[in-house]
């Protein structure tokens, strides 16, 4: 049977490009309704060919189909086929059904499409694959014959097959190839498409010329094949008037129909069509009875068979007469001899060839047809060594270096084809384009005169730009001159479009950039020079001096290191390196401050940094810059102000120094000049953070404009007890009413000495008392987190204070102390995502209840009803609800705790003296509406929060389901192989913001390719991948080297994030298109270091994952889609906020973890 498969294949394999019309019928004896090895390689056969079995039911009296009926059409729906399966009575000699058939067929044209099945092979899991098989084949069973053996083991492997990759189909359009579609053709289309994809990622315009010459390269190509294939069919039929319409038809798609003679009776047609072929093959006979022609004169041609064809010297004409001779009956008789003694001469001169270099270029063409120019290049390297006489093997590689943008190089291999051909027209033309390109005018104009006589219409073209550059060059030189800089630069423009690879025109360009301050195109002209020069540490200098005064310090950094890389003593570069270095590790080291919120050592190192460079502008900009935020955020209110003052001089549409001078005006209850700020920051951008901002520097101006005690004592809000004594006494001693003897100013003193006493009593409270609760609270909840900032302190401060004022120091000791307690229990929940399911429903419910306790107190201060009964019955609902939350996970203590909360803001009492007392209203009403508005901000984050959780929670517990199987899967492979015992520490090892992150990447993978399958395939990937790691670490796969390959692959991960956080700004939509190749670079860092961290202990399957993974991320149009298309702003900020959770934690890890710490 095996035989009879391959033979059929063999059959088809002939039938098929002969015969685009065919119908196969019969008894092929094979149960092709039953799964077998045969039956499903006998369909495969089929499919391959486009053709599918037609009959679907039993043709045999046993039950089986056994015969088939196929066809190189495409069936139409009024066809019929009948399987007579009642007729066995009447056929009784026959175990077979008959079976009628009429088939209404179309021929396949281009445009149909087709079903193709297919096999996901390489998504198989090679382990599990191996241990299904092994346990399906190992079970026992007994065999009489080894064909039964064999059969049992070709169906395990087909069952085992597919359970593991099923038979896919899917519908393709049937385009068939063009006849003239080679494999040079081919590989030029790679190259072509290959060089198209590297111009579209860096944009440079020597990636462009590359990609423009390959494609006018397979125009031509295509151009020619065509031509030389119509041209040989026409030469082949060119003796043969039937065989030349034949051909002509079939490419005009011509079906035409056989037509008969016109005849009155179809008996008579036959008739003669009988009598004409009866006397011609009579008339053959006697012809043969009549030759004498008895022996093959071809075989008494000599040919010496010990002789080895490895030289070659042409045939002269009296060898060839002799040859000729010795067949005068060929001749005559036979043209078919005569083309055989032809055919041996050119087998003698095709064998003569050197085996190694024909293999060396076939292998070359192959490679170079599958895009690997680097594999290619060698082979035509070693063909050229082989034979340094063949033309060919240098055009190639020629060819192969204008991909690589090696001109030079392709330059010398175009002179050595034309010094071996000097009529090889293609070589003179493919040389005098890279003279024009690279600006020698001369001599392109000598290559182009020379190609006149060969090709013309190449010639004219390329001598056709030689005046235009000429011209442009003179044009841009006299304007560069007059200082006419920018008609300069229009002028290089034409010159460059025609000498794209002139380096002297880009220097020229780039300083006429230089000249009317456009740094970012003159970077772009030096970045060309440096790439299409070797060891230029000139060109990289300048790049370097280039960024560093556009204020990008990173990538100074990078261009100058690549200076050093050619030349370690370059004095120039090695002074420059060592500034942009200290300057680059001073901002890191402030920026690592910053956010861990050490501001006062970040403003340290920011000055250090200044001190390091004070010239260039756009640098010390950016300095000043985050010293305004740090100055901000340490709350140093009068550097705040100096420093965002200095930046908003430079930068005046600077958002982010207007609003943190506005937050230090505030600071300094200069309301009116952050109200200013705010105003324009919102002219510049609508923002919410602004609008919030706006609002709150509002409301503060308006209660300034009330008594206001720290007014009066002239101490800040935040100010400490102190503060608060010392100004008391300055200003007791200046306003006391004994210094004053005139009446006027001693009423006015004594006034005013009654304020100031006032202020004192109301202002001084026991803060260190506060500050110590809060600390130990916090200290025994938290081990140490800080829930309590600044802002939070000073509230609790005034909560004390009042209820002191209130009742008595005892009640405000107890209420505040409790209330610290509550909050830190809470909080400690909530920041660790500990809270059930329940219990955050139960969360969201008292959340809404405070916010409407906050909102009926804020509508009460601005209307003074002196009705608190809305705000009461607020606070005596929110105490049972606060009181069932807190009961689910803590003792009857701590609702006591909330109890006794409650039980005091529940009076009536309090709220009417808080409203009523004029020394309780100049102290804390004001103060508590400020804080009710930043409560009800909280709360709304906190909110959101809650809600944005919750309707994650599904799909992370189906990531968290996932994350076990492949951890399980993993654990038992590894304590089966190691034959160790994995003991892990966690249920799982993937966290639950971990998930959640993945989450939003399956949200994202989804809507962006909208195939759901892509999206769990990759998860999963991502999750197979990480748990290896956890795996591989706590089984010791690693060696000690391999800390190190870890620590640089999170440093990699670490700068992905932060670059994929500057491509966009999300205020203004604004992409960088800096940081956006940047990325992409990142991206292959990446992919490379976690492949060779993962090599050499895993195995291809696992890195065939991650090449899946960065496949995807790595492609233009995913990214283009986040950055640009994508209109679901909601989940973008999503993800922006997990990546930024991501980056510090990298960054702890980065900066927590020494290279050698595994």
């Amino acid at each position: 049977m095996g035989s009879f498969l391959e033979d059929f294949d063999e059959f088809l394999d002939c039938v098929f490009p002969k015969y685009d019309k065919f119908l196969i019928c019969g008894d092929v004896n094979i149960q092709l309704d039953k799964k077998s090895a045969v039956s499903t390689e006998f369909v495969r056969i089929l499919a391959s060919y486009g053709l599918n079995q037609l009959i679907n039911e039993p043709t045999h009296k046993a039950g089986h189909t056994l015969d088939m009926v196929t066809t190189s059409h495409k069936i139409i729906d009024n066809s019929t086929l009948q399987v007579l399966s009642d007729t066995l009575e009447i056929f009784k000699s026959c175990d077979h059904f008959p079976i009628i058939f009429t088939l209404q067929c179309k021929t396949l044209r281009s445009n149909d499409k087709k079903k193709i099945q297919f096999r996901s092979i390489e998504k198989i899991d090679k382990d599990r694959f191996s241990f299904d098989l092994l346990d399906k084949l190992a079970r026992n069973k007994s065999f009489s014959t080894f064909e039964e053996h064999l059969d049992h083991y070709n169906a395990t492997c087909s069952e085992v097959l597919d359970i593991h990759a099923p038979l896919l189909e899917k519908v393709i359009k049937d385009v068939p190839s063009a006849p003239w579609f080679d494999s040079e053709y081919k590989a030029a289309r790679v190259a072509r498409r290959k060089a198209e994809k590297v111009w579209l990622k860096s944009h440079l315009p020597i990636d462009r010329d590359i990609f423009n010459h390959l494609r006018l390269h397979c125009t031509e190509l295509a151009s020619s094949k065509k031509k030389l294939f119509f041209q040989g069919h026409f030469e082949k039929y060119s003796h043969s008037t039937k065989g030349l319409y034949k051909f002509v038809d079939v490419f005009l798609d011509n079906d035409a129909a056989l037509k008969l003679p016109p005849t009155e009776s179809l008996q008579d047609t036959v008739e003669e069509f009988n009598t004409f072929f009866t006397e011609k093959i009579k008339a053959i006979r006697e012809a043969f009875s009549n030759s004498t022609l008895n022996e093959d004169p071809v075989a008494k041609v000599p040919v010496d068979i010990d002789s080895k064809l490895c030289e070659f010297r042409e045939t002269s004409v009296e060898e060839l007469k002799d040859i000729l001779k010795l067949a005068p009956m060929v001749i005559q008789k036979s043209v078919s001899r005569l083309k055989l003694a032809v055919l041996s001469l050119m087998i003698y001169v095709h064998q003569s060839w050197s085996t190694s270099v024909k293999e060396h270029l076939e292998q070359g063409t192959q490679l170079l047809r599958t895009g690997n120019l680097g594999e290619a290049l060698n082979h035509y390297h070693a063909a050229v060594e082989g034979d340094a006489k063949n033309y060919l093997a240098y055009y190639q590689r020629a060819t192969v270096f204008l991909a690589l943008g090696r001109h030079r190089q392709a330059l010398s291999d175009f002179d050595a084809v034309i010094r071996l051909k000097p009529d090889f027209h293609h070589a003179k033309s493919e040389r005098g384009n890279v003279l024009l390109k690279q600006g020698k005018v001369e001599e392109a104009k000598k290559q182009f005169t020379e190609l006149l006589n060969l090709d013309p219409d190449k010639a004219q073209a390329g001598l056709s730009d030689l005046p235009v550059l000429e011209q442009a060059i003179e044009d841009a030189e006299a304007s560069f001159e007059n200082n006419d800089f920018a008609n300069a630069i229009d002028q290089y423009d034409i010159a460059i479009e025609i000498a794209k690879w002139d380096t002297a025109l880009r220097e020229r360009r780039a300083e006429a950039y230089l000249k009317i301050g456009n740094i970012i195109n003159a970077i772009g002209d030096v970045r060309a020079i440096a790439k299409l020069t070797n060891d230029n540490t000139g060109a990289y200098l300048k790049l370097s001096q280039l960024h560093y005064i556009m204020g990008e310090e990173e990538e100074s950094l990078k261009e100058i290191r690549e200076c050093l890389k050619l030349d370690q003593d370059h004095k120039e570069c090695h002074t420059h390196y060592k500034k942009v270095k200290k300057l680059v590790k001073q901002l890191n080291q402030a920026q690592d401050l910053i956010n861990e919120g050490v501001y006062g050592d970040a403003v340290s190192k920011l000055k250090a940094a200044l001190r390091t460079e004070s010239s260039e502008e756009k640098i010390v900009l950016k300095i000043q810059s985050r010293l305004c935020l740090c100055n901000k955020q340490g709350e140093f209110v009068e550097d705040c102000l100096s420093t965002c003052t200095t930046v908003l001089e430079k930068e005046s549409q600077d958002i982010e120094a207007l609003v943190n001078r506005a937050e230090c005006l505030i600071l300094n209850e200069d309301f009116e000049g952050a109200i200013k700020d705010y105003q324009t920051a919102q002219g510049i951008t609508d923002s919410k953070h602004i609008k919030e901002g706006l609002h709150r520097a509002e409301k503060l101006l308006k209660q300034s404009k009330k008594r206001d005690y720290y007014k009066i004592l002239g101490v800040p809000r935040n100010a400490d007890k102190s503060q608060i004594n010392k100004a008391y006494r300055k200003l007791a001693r200046e306003y006391h009413p004994d210094k004053y003897t005139d009446e006027a100013d001693k009423a006015a003193a004594e006034k005013k000495f009654i304020d100031i006493a006032a202020a004192k009593e109301v202002l001084t409270d026991d803060a260190k008392l506060i500050t110590k609760l809060a600390k130990k609270a916090a200290k025994s909840s938290l081990g140490g987190y800080e829930i309590f900032n600044s802002t939070s302190m000073s509230n609790l401060n005034e909560i004390y204070a009042f209820i002191k004022l209130q009742d008595s120091d005892k009640t405000a000791k107890t209420v505040v102390n409790n209330s610290v307690a509550i909050m830190s229990k809470i909080a400690v929940l909530f920041y660790n995502g500990l809270l059930t399911e329940r219990e955050e429903e139960m969360l969201l419910e008292v959340i809404e209840l405070e916010k409407k306790l906050m909102e009926s107190f804020l509508e009460e201060v601005e209307i003074r009803s002196g009705n608190y009964s809305t705000i009461l019955g607020h606070v005596r609902v929110l105490g049972p609800k606060t009181d069932t939350l807190l009961g689910v996970r803590f003792s009857e203590k701590t609702r006591n705790r909330a109890e006794e909360v409650f039980r005091y803001f529940s009076k009536e009492d309090v709220f009417r003296y808080l409203f009523t007392n004029e020394a309780a209203q100049q102290r804390f009403l004001n103060k508590f509406a400020e804080i009710s508005i930043q409560t009800l901000s909280n709360l709304e984050t906190i909110k959101k929060f809650l809600i944005d959780r919750k309707q994650s929670q599904g799909q992370i517990r189906k990531l968290t389901k996932m994350s076990m199987e492949i951890q399980s899967e993993q654990v038992s492979k590894v304590q089966s192989e190691k034959n160790i015992k994995i003991n892990l520490q966690s249920e799982h090892m993937i966290s639950e913001k971990a998930l959640q992150a993945l989450r939003s990447l399956h949200r994202f993978i989804e809507y962006e390719s909208k195939d759901e399958r892509k999206a769990e395939d990759l998860i999963r990937n991502i999750l197979t991948i990480i748990i290896k790691l956890e795996v591989g670490f706590e089984a010791d796969f690693f060696a000690d080297e391999d800390a190190e390959r870890l620590f640089d692959f999170v440093g990699t991960i670490r700068e992905v994030l932060e670059t994929f956080l500057c491509v966009r700004d999300d205020e203004t939509g604004t992409i960088y298109e800096k940081n956006l190749s940047k990325l992409f670079e990142l991206y292959d860092q990446t992919e490379v270091k976690l492949c060779d961290l993962l090599r050499p202990h895993f195995g291809g399957n696992t890195l065939s994952r991650v090449k899946s993974v960065f496949y995807y991320f790595k492609k233009p149009e995913v990214n283009l889609f986040y950055f640009t298309e994508m209109e679901d702003d909601q989940m973008r900020e999503e993800i922006g906020k997990l990546l930024r959770f991501a980056l510090s934690d990298v960054a702890t890890s980065v900066l927590c973890a020494p290279p050698d710490h595994s």
